[in-house]
Formats: C-alpha cells, sequence, structure tokens
C-alpha cells in the first residue's frame, strides 16, 4: 500500500532551522507528522510526502521566503514546498506551490490513497484535486478546530481567516473520512464522515535517548505550551497553595514565559528550564516523580483535543497526574492519577500523589506499558492501515 501525505512533515534538520527564526515554536505539530509517517511505516504503508514547515506568519515568524527542499528520513520520501510567509500571500503561494507540485510528481500514477495532516485549506483542495484523478479515497487528520483565531493574528489574519473556515468547511464535507483526535472535532466539523478516533500516537523513549548530561531532579514537571488556557497559571498557583514542600520545574516557552521566570526568581519551589530538546526533557521526565497536565476541562480547546503531552508524559515511565479532560479514553484510568481543575485541586492531587511514591511508582510503569502497547507506532498504523484500506474497497 502507498500513501500520498500531505502536511507539515519537514527533515529534522530543516525544522532545526525554523525553530531559530519562529516564535510560535511549532515543535508538536512536527512529532505528531512524524509519528503519523512512522506509524505508516511501522504498518508497512510506503510514504511519500509534500507539505510545508509550519511558520508562524512574518513577523512572528522572521523569515519570509522558503524554498524547496527534498529530503529521505525514516524510510519516508518527502519534499518540503516552497511558499512565501506573508498573510494572504502565504495561502496562495502554497496552493500554487502544492498544486505544481503534484502534476510534476513522477510517480503521481501509483498511490492508493491520500492522507492530508492538518485543516489547511490549500492541502485540502490539492488532496480532493488528487484523490479525484486517481479515484483514491482522500481523507483527513483533524487535530484542531479550523482556522482557529491566536494570539499572534493581526486584523488582516483575521478577517483571511473567515473566509478560510468557508474554504476547510467545503472541502471537509467532500473528504471520504477523517481521523479525529476528538469526538467533538469529528462531530462538530466532519459531520457524517466515516471517522476514525485517535487521540494520539505514543513515542517510543528509546527515539528519543536520554541526554548524556543529566538534567536536574525536580519533584514535579510541566513541559508544554506556556499559555494560560493550558492551566499554567493554575499550576504556578497551586506551588503556594499546596502544603507540601514539592518543587516544581517549568519548560517550554509561551506567552507566560516572562511571568513563569519571575516566579522563578521569587520562589526556590519554581524553576524554570526554558526550551528543552527531546533528549534533555526524556531525561528531566525520567528523573522527576511526577508530570502533571494542568490543562482546565472546561474550555473550548479542552472538547477539541487531547494533549499530546499525556502521551510523552506516559511513555516515559513516571506516573502522570492530568485533569479530566472530556477526550481522555476511559482505559487510560488506572494508568493515570486526575485531579480537580484549579489551582487548589491540583495543590491537594499534587500533595496526596506524592505522599505514595510506591503507588506512583505502580502507576508509571504501567502506564508506560499501556501506552506503548496500545497507542504506539505499531497498534496505531494497523489502524490506520485497517481505515483506509476499508475506505478503499467503498471507494472502489
Amino acid at each position: 500500500m502507498k500513501v500520498l501525505y500531505l502536511g507539515f512533515l519537514a527533515a529534522d534538520a530543516g525544522m532545526s532551522e525554523l525553530l531559530q527564526v519562529d516564535r510560535s515554536m511549532p515543535v508538536q505539530t512536527h512529532r505528531f507528522g512524524w509519528s503519523m509517517a512512522r506509524s505508516l511505516r511501522s504498518a508497512g504503508i510506503e510514504v511519500v510526502a509534500f507539505g510545508f514547515l509550519p511558520a508562524a506568519d512574518f513577523p512572528h515568524c522572521s523569515r519570509i521566503r522558503f524554498g524547496r527542499e527534498r529530503y529521505e528520513q525514516d524510510g519516508v520520501l518527502g519534499t518540503t514546498l516552497p511558499f512565501y510567509n506573508l498573510t494572504g500571500l502565504k495561502h496562495l503561494s502554497r496552493f500554487v506551490s502544492v498544486r505544481r507540485a503534484l502534476r510534476q510528481w513522477r510517480g503521481g500514477a501509483a498511490f492508493d490513497a491520500v492522507l492530508i495532516h492538518g485543516v489547511h485549506s490549500p492541502l485540502l483542495w490539492a488532496g480532493l484535486n488528487a484523490g479525484k484523478i486517481r479515484g483514491v479515497p482522500v481523507v483527513t487528520v483533524l487535530t484542531d478546530p479550523p482556522s482557529t483565531r491566536t494570539a499572534l493574528d493581526n486584523l488582516a489574519a483575521t478577517a483571511l481567516k473567515v473566509a478560510d473556515r468557508r474554504l476547510i468547511g467545503a472541502a471537509l464535507a467532500r473528504m471520504d473520512g477523517v481521523v479525529a483526535l476528538a469526538d467533538g472535532l469529528a462531530t462538530d466539523f466532519a459531520p457524517g464522515l466515516p471517522t476514525l478516533l485517535m487521540e494520539g500516537i505514543a513515542a517510543d523513549p528509546l527515539e528519543f535517548p536520554s541526554s548524556t548530561t543529566r538534567m536536574a531532579r525536580h519533584e514535579v514537571v510541566y513541559a508544554g505550551s506556556l499559555n494560560a488556557e493550558y492551566g499554567v497559571l493554575d499550576l504556578l498557583e497551586a506551588v503556594t497553595r499546596s502544603a507540601g514542600q514539592w518543587r516544581l520545574a517549568v519548560y517550554g516557552r509561551g506567552p507566560l514565559e516572562d511571568l513563569v521566570r519571575e516566579r522563578a526568581r521569587q520562589s526556590a519551589r519554581v524553576h524554570f528550564g526554558g526550551m528543552a530538546d527531546a533528549q534533555q526533557l526524556q531525561s528531566v521526565y525520567e528523573q522527576a516523580r511526577l508530570l502533571v497536565n494542568p490543562r482546565p476541562p472546561n474550555t473550548m480547546i479542552a472538547g477539541y483535543s487531547f494533549p499530546s503531552k499525556i502521551l510523552e508524559y506516559m511513555a516515559s515511565g513516571t506516573a502522570v497526574l492530568t485533569t479530566r479532560l472530556p477526550g481522555i479514553p476511559a482505559d487510560y484510568e488506572p494508568h493515570v492519577t486526575f485531579s480537580e481543575p484549579g489551582a487548589a485541586g491540583l495543590a491537594r492531587a499534587i500533595d496526596r500523589a506524592l505522599q505514595q511514591p510506591d503507588v506512583l511508582a505502580d502507576i508509571g510503569a504501567g502506564g508506560r506499558d499501556f501506552i506503548l502497547t496500545t497507542r504506539g507506532h505499531a497498534a496505531q498504523g494497523e489502524r490506520l492501515r485497517g481505515f483506509l484500506q476499508d475506505l478503499a474497497a467503498d471507494v472502489s
């Protein structure tokens, strides 16, 4: 089986260069894209990828022109395509670029399905056109609501996103199926389409070997985007409300970075580690006693997402504490420990968890086995293959 993969898949070297000039730090987009590709490869599927580096609009990313680059990584033959990174021109140049690349692709006569990572209108419409010509199923992976407004958007970007949502909605209605990270995404944005619910893909920690330089040990760790909507403020406040004396380490970047730095200066119980790479984070996770996901469950984003950080945490073998998000499947419950939302709830739950070190050790070990067995590349790759094969039979 051969899949044409359209999305934000790029060679690691190209992504490293982007992270030097992009303040949005699109690390999770890159990791999820490669998790999808590796899952397909683990199921024996040949993957040919075309796509773009996931750059934020200028000036949030200081680079304007992106060129074309071919790469081969982890068995994937890929091409990152050129575009101009200016609001409005970005979508137009990307649409022209991907359509031209697919027309010129010599292997374009031989693929069995189109898989599109992300609700990006240039990729959606290019994928639909390629699938229609070939007569194969076209499937998109819904990771977020379409054209969500962010703090980085200016007035022009906000206005263009209104129009872009119409283009995306029309494209989604023409899909043969969707892979959704949360049920709300499929229900609200692709109603009636065949759906594979797949909250994420767990990477084996061996893919991210521990750093040769061991990181400092901290009892409680949060790593991720430093946004209020992810519960970071609640977690910082939980330190002062706690009855214990545990130490919190925070890793990542985002709008609250200056605040986290200030809290770290004020309190010996808060450490700010900045942006750590995958190897460094693996060392941090392995040495921690508890990894925390404090995201509030009553926000809009909670109903449309599953934090990939939970998968990353669990794969490390360290116990995970999380709020009860609506997208967490029931079979996770024996393998994590839960907290009520808010600063007070987090403080109580962390205090209680740290008083039971043996229980935490068992939860961590069991969680690692569970997540790698049921949500690892092999398991999710087989689910993807079966879903695509069933759709191909229906299309034919």
